[in-house]
């Protein structure tokens, strides 16, 4: 008989999961990259032992914090390796892989910029390019690391600086 998985794609705060009365799970800040506008993906070996015959129950607690930022939780996916693994890791590199090459391309595109201020400093368009990439940098990192617990009085101020916050939607109706 081959082992159960639990897949969540997409979630964004601390989760506590329970099979049958038992925590087999707790998430935490477990990357760097962990704060309002990231999406941790979990795959989770469920444990043959607390698994029963017939029926199981599955209970996942989402913590909501203190802060007025969206919670989201997506659907729940429970199978076989085979069926789960392909999915989380695709979603792997597309949310954690693929961002830190976005982040790495924002400073490359920063300190071109603001090298080329430097080179032409009465050109006042790249002061402002570079102001506004030095701006956008600052508040990119806050909300890509403001889950971890040093950075945590920071975050009110940065949500409250940048526009807009959306987290996808995958729900049916």
């Amino acid at each position: 008989e081959e082992s159960l998985f639990l897949y969540i794609p997409t979630l964004n705060r601390q989760i506590s999961v329970d099979l049958n009365g038992e925590t087999i799970f707790h998430s935490s800040a477990r990357t760097l990259w962990s704060g309002p506008l990231i999406g941790a993906t979990v795959l989770l070996q469920l444990p043959r032992q607390a698994l029963k015959p017939g029926g199981n129950e599955l209970v996942v607690t989402l913590d909501a914090g203190r802060f007025t930022l969206p919670s989201y939780l997506s659907r729940l996916y429970v199978g076989t390796e085979d069926e789960v693994a392909p999915n989380y890791k695709l979603r792997t590199f597309l949310e954690d892989q693929l961002k830190t090459m976005a982040l790495a391309a924002h400073v490359l595109l920063g300190l071109g910029i603001t090298c080329t201020y430097f080179y032409r400093p009465k050109d006042t368009l790249f002061a402002w390019l570079a102001a506004m990439v030095v701006a956008s940098f600052v508040l990119s990192i806050g909300m890509f690391v403001g889950s971890q617990p040093g950075l945590h009085e920071l975050l009110p101020y940065l949500s409250a600086l940048t526009p807009t916050s959306r987290f996808p939607n995958n729900s049916t109706t």
